[in-house]
């Protein structure tokens, strides 16, 4: 296709909701029609009040709301929003944000740095897969500092709650680290010093914080590449202001009017003018149109009001730029046209909206506070030179920081130039908590870091919010909304609901909370997702996906479990479909053998991964606690949590001063502090409640024992290897001989030998030299195999 680099992929552009036709979604769409791009289509509504500009390229418009619109809208690659959504979405009645699956380019229209924004991540359901800035220093603000308010104000809250001193106005990522760090040390010391839930979202708010460094293009604006960068007429001084609440109401008392009035009144504004042949020129924002008559009528018909039919027109016409916080003030930089900003209101201004810069001398131009000190600037014998010269100064400092200036067009193509690589993780409960939880989090969180467009589709939804950490970049369709027993589904969800699941096996362990509702509802979302790779991660969901995705998705079964461990009826529908999928992961080769046995080939063994934890944790110190032991899980038969308490009682009086700590609930619970109790172990054995501060537990002790008779896979032993922990454990099957070596990263004991287990510990807590090195064997072990990168590409190699 002539003058075409790229694939010619199905994106649809608008502005203003399809009002609009002026920023840089029409400049961009302009560059995409002359550039021979055919399936790029503008958005507009009848009412769009820039239509003659659309006219010429009638082939590749399409009225908002029509059939073609709908169609269309399914089938795009991506959706370039120049404002927000509706840019270029129908206007659905009810959850537009889960409708269709393109990913969303954000061409943000303005400066950052002079305006607080409260896009985050998360934003639009985490659809958003670019977000595009112009400056580098905008960049960082986007990736380390941006915050939702709800964030910010928790922020605010935890430092004032621990006098944490905090002298910007927002938080960026490195303070956040620091602040968690800071407490981390005083919980470690004492613990009653600090809340276990302040530390958890601490972690949430350093998850949530920013956009991922792979979602943010430094592509710079479309418009830029229109600038009028040589002749210029330079006729007049253009007041242009942004807009406030109180400026929007009708009347004569409007407070706008009373600045307007200032400057009619100014005599050193109107002399500087006159002795400059310059017009007196506003540009009035859309908000505050209402008042162009009052405005009219103040000047007595002296003014002329510029700017919503030909912006370029503006930026010739325009000798000196006069603005309080305008982001249009970048514009006249890049054109080296002096700017002052007039910031009347700076310290309300700072309260209620704020910015990111350090100080307002950061702004690019000249700054006042008052008509009177403008006045005196315009007095200045000298001020033609100072303003020209200050405007090629901030000319220079833009240009610097602007990486693609005048490139951003072609910059665009390149980001939109192939498809988006969709993986969709289908799981029972994503709000809940779990192995399996955590697995897909852990999965779903490096696959966004890296690039990836990901999607979890989770059967039910008990919270609000996710209660472990998931990053806010991966899209969440649930199909049971379970919360408060109904009360946010409709009737008819409601009624769906009674009625049990007629496509998935009873003996399924999750069947009691799987309904017609959600039988429904899956094979609805199921036949919309094409050419992605769906994972499922329970025997009948990964069943019920093979027979109702569709054909272009490939399905990839991740089992948790051996196949001896299923129901029989479970394991004739394995053997009937498993075949048929892309390919079969297990956690362990272990259970790849038994899959293999049933003659259930394209089986591919990968454990489960983690993120390493080890950088921030270990910046608050050197282990505090060198003579403690940790355990973690629930307090049933099978974790033999009874056994664990058995061998430390063989060598308690040995060491008096070394503790054993158990983080866990269950039925055993009674049994296992009696037996504490008639052991005399009441001062160095602790049951503990569960704890969300796995790592930070496991890092501040010497090693960790786990005493479970089976495990399909171990969560925690890897948990501890990353924490550079070694491991006491049985030689139990499956999961754990994957990766327990005697003697090199941990110490295995036969099963369940009560004697063995308690000398294994005593070698570990006598030979500080065996625990250091088992230590760095065991950090090895996890950095070389189980680190989340290691583990992913190996996921990733199997979906190709």
């Amino acid at each position: 296709m002539k003058g075409i680099e790229h694939q010619d992929l199905l994106i649809l552009i608008g502005e203003k909701g399809g009002l609009q036709a002026r920023d840089n979604g029409f400049c961009y769409f302009q560059h995409r029609m002359k550039s021979g791009f055919k399936n790029t289509f503008f958005i507009y509504s009848k009412q769009n009040v820039d239509i003659e500009k659309l006219l010429p390229f009638n082939k590749n418009i399409i009225l908002k709301d029509s059939k073609k619109h709908h169609k269309i809208f399914y089938d795009a690659d991506y959706l370039l929003l120049n404002d927000g959504y509706l840019d270029t979405f129908p206007s659905f009645n009810k959850k537009p944000l889960e409708k269709g699956w393109a990913p969303i380019v954000y061409l943000q229209h303005g400066i950052i740095s002079y305006k607080r924004i409260f896009i985050f991540k998360g934003h639009y359901n985490g659809r958003i897969r670019y977000f595009s800035t112009s400056l580098k220093s905008e960049k960082n603000i986007v990736i380390n500092t941006l915050q939702t308010q709800k964030d910010i104000n928790q922020t605010k809250r935890l430092a004032i709650k621990y006098k944490i001193p905090h002298y910007d106005d927002f938080f960026s990522r490195n303070n956040l680290e620091d602040f968690y760090i800071l407490l981390l040390q005083r919980y470690y010391v004492n613990k009653n010093s600090v809340e276990v839930d302040d530390l958890q979202a601490l972690k949430k708010l350093i998850l949530n914080i920013g956009f991922l460094d792979k979602r943010v293009i430094n592509s710079g604006l479309s418009r830029h590449e229109l600038l009028p960068m040589k002749k210029k007429n330079e006729k007049n001084i253009l007041f242009f202001f942004t807009w406030r609440e109180e400026w929007t109401k009708p009347g004569d008392d409007n407070p706008f009017l009373d600045i307007v009035q200032q400057i009619k009144n100014s005599q050193g504004i109107i002399d500087y003018a006159n002795k400059r042949n310059l017009n007196i020129a506003f540009y009035l924002h859309e908000k505050i149109l209402h008042l162009k008559p009052m405005i009219e009528k103040l000047f007595d018909g002296a003014i002329s009001f510029v700017g919503h039919d030909d912006f370029s027109a503006v930026l010739k016409d325009t000798a000196v730029c006069i603005t309080d916080y305008s982001s249009i003030a970048f514009e006249f930089n890049l054109i080296k046209t002096p700017v002052i900003f007039l910031q009347f209101d700076y310290d309300n201004y700072k309260f209620e909206r704020g910015h990111f810069l350090k100080s307002p001398y950061e702004f690019n131009g000249s700054v006042v506070r008052t008509i009177d000190e403008l006045e005196d600037l315009f007095s200045d014998k000298s001020i033609d030179f100072k303003i020209k010269h200050r405007a090629r100064k901030d000319f220079l400092k833009v240009i610097r920081d602007y990486e693609n200036f005048n490139k951003t067009n072609k910059f665009l193509d390149n980001v939109i130039a192939d498809k988006q690589q969709h993986i969709v993780y289908c799981c029972y409960n994503i709000y809940g908590v779990g192995g399996t939880v955590q697995t897909v989090i852990n999965q779903a969180n490096y696959l966004v870091s890296v690039g990836y467009q990901v999607s979890i589709i989770s059967m039910r939804r008990t919270s609000d919010t996710p209660k472990l950490q998931l990053d806010p970049s991966v899209r969440i369709e649930y199909l049971n909304d379970a919360r408060s027993n109904g009360k946010f589904r409709t009737k008819l969800d409601n009624h769906l609901a009674q009625y049990s699941s007629k496509i998935f096996k009873k003996s399924e362990d999750l069947y009691n909370g799987l309904s017609l509702l959600t039988d429904f509802k899956l094979v609805s979302i199921l036949k919309t997702i094409k050419n992605a790779t769906i994972i499922g991660t329970f025997p009948g969901l990964c069943v019920n996906i093979i027979k109702h995705a569709h054909k272009s998705n490939k399905v990839i079964v991740q089992e948790h479990r051996e196949f001896s461990s299923h129901s029989k009826e479970i394991q004739k529908t394995l053997l009937r479909n498993y075949p048929k999928a892309y390919k079969v992961l297990t956690l362990t080769s272990f259970q790849k053998e038994e899959y293999n046995a049933q003659g259930i080939s394209k089986v591919t063994p990968i454990p489960n991964g983690l993120e390493d934890k080890f950088p921030l944790i270990s910046q608050s110190g050197r282990d505090i606690q060198k003579k403690r032991i940790v355990s973690f899980g629930r307090l049933v038969e099978l974790k033999q949590f009874n056994l664990l308490i058995e061998s430390f009682a063989k060598i308690a009086k040995k060491f008096p001063d070394w503790i054993l700590d158990i983080f866990g609930d269950g039925d055993e619970k009674e049994n296992l502090i009696n037996q504490i109790s008639t052991l005399g172990l009441t001062s160095q054995v602790t049951i503990h409640p569960p704890t969300s501060l796995v790592y930070e537990e496991i890092y501040n002790s010497a090693f960790c024992a786990l005493t479970s008779a089976k495990e399909a896979f171990g969560m925690v032993y890897i948990e501890s290897f990353s924490m550079s922990k070694p491991v006491v454990s049985y030689d139990i099957g499956y999961g754990p001989k994957d990766f327990l070596v005697n003697e090199y990263n941990a110490l295995v004991s036969p099963c369940f030998d009560t004697q063995h287990f308690a000398m294994n510990m005593e070698r570990l807590m006598a030979n500080e030299n065996l625990l250091s090195q088992l230590g760095e064997n065991s950090r090895k072990t996890y950095l070389e195999k189980y680190e989340i990168s290691k583990v992913m590409d190996k996921l990733l190699k199997e979906c190709e």
